[in-house]
């Protein structure tokens, strides 16, 4: 009797040992919740903190000097809705067509296509010349006291182009960093403008490469759709040669400087906008 009773305990206890051991097993086997929702292949992918699923995929455009760039100033931004009308003389507003001119600093420079002004103007006019508010609106200073004289003097700077271009560009969204403050002579800060004027060094890998003559783009649409034929429009610099005349493009492509009080002209800007807002596409 003793001996069955002994043998029973003995049996329970392995039982219950081998109960012991097939939950230990399960428990080790059996998969951890999360673990599960991290390797399904159907669960939703770790997204790392920089990621943003909603942020557009870009592509970058390569630069190339007369590029075709379609940009509104009024709302600072690419356009695709220009029309031909939009390059007459005089629009300053809408999808308007430019020409990249360099890139530098992380900016792009680029030339509007046509004249803002119906009616040709000079570089600096006698009545703009010793109106010193003038001067100091359009952020011109350092500049020499000479008498106007009988063709004009440069010696204060592009300050009836400057007025008028503040005029027309009023609208705009658009700013000049302080990278193209300009000095020869007299020194222009364009804080308070929106595009800058076309330079000596712009143009010169441009023109010289071809006996100084530019390429089409940088002096077509003059006078267009009037039929006015403008001598050309203004540049920024003065002659290196003569205190009576400044640099402009012909209207047969060429660099050359004419007297500033020549009233027979155009203004025609150049932006200068961040590469990512030209050069990152959709």
């Amino acid at each position: 009797m003793k001996k069955d009773s002994l043998l029973n305990i003995l049996i329970i206890i392995c039982s219950i040992m081998i109960i012991i051991g097939i939950v230990v097993i399960f428990t080790k086997k059996e998969k951890n919740p999360n673990e599960e929702i991290i390797s399904s292949p159907t669960a939703s992918p770790i997204i790392s903190p920089t990621d943003n699923p909603t942020e557009p995929k870009y592509e970058r455009i390569t630069f190339s000097v007369g590029m075709e760039i379609y940009f509104d100033p009024e709302k600072n931004s690419v356009c695709d809705n220009y029309t031909e009308e939009n390059s007459y003389i005089g629009i300053n507003n809408g999808c308007m067509r430019f020409y990249g001119l360099s890139t530098e600093y992380g900016y792009v420079n680029m030339l509007l296509d046509h004249d803002l002004n119906k009616i040709p103007t000079n570089w600096a006019s006698r009545q703009d010349y010793p109106n010193e508010s003038t001067i100091e609106k359009v952020g011109i200073s350092n500049y020499g006291n000479q008498n106007y004289g009988t063709f004009g003097n440069n010696n204060r700077g592009p300050v009836t182009v400057l007025r008028l271009m503040l005029e027309y560009t009023k609208d705009w969204q658009t700013s000049v960093p302080n990278t193209y403050n300009y000095t020869n002579g007299f020194s222009i800060n364009y804080n308070n403008h929106k595009a800058r004027m076309l330079t000596l060094a712009d143009v010169t890998p441009i023109c010289t490469k071809n006996s100084n003559q530019c390429p089409d783009w940088i002096y077509k649409q003059l006078g267009k759709p009037e039929g006015k034929l403008y001598w050309g429009y203004w540049m920024v610099d003065p002659s290196k040669n003569s205190d009576e005349r400044a640099f402009r493009i012909t209207y047969n492509g060429l660099v050359k400087d004419l007297y500033v009080d020549n009233v027979v002209c155009g203004i025609r800007p150049v932006l200068v906008i961040p590469e990512d807002k030209i050069l990152n596409k959709l």
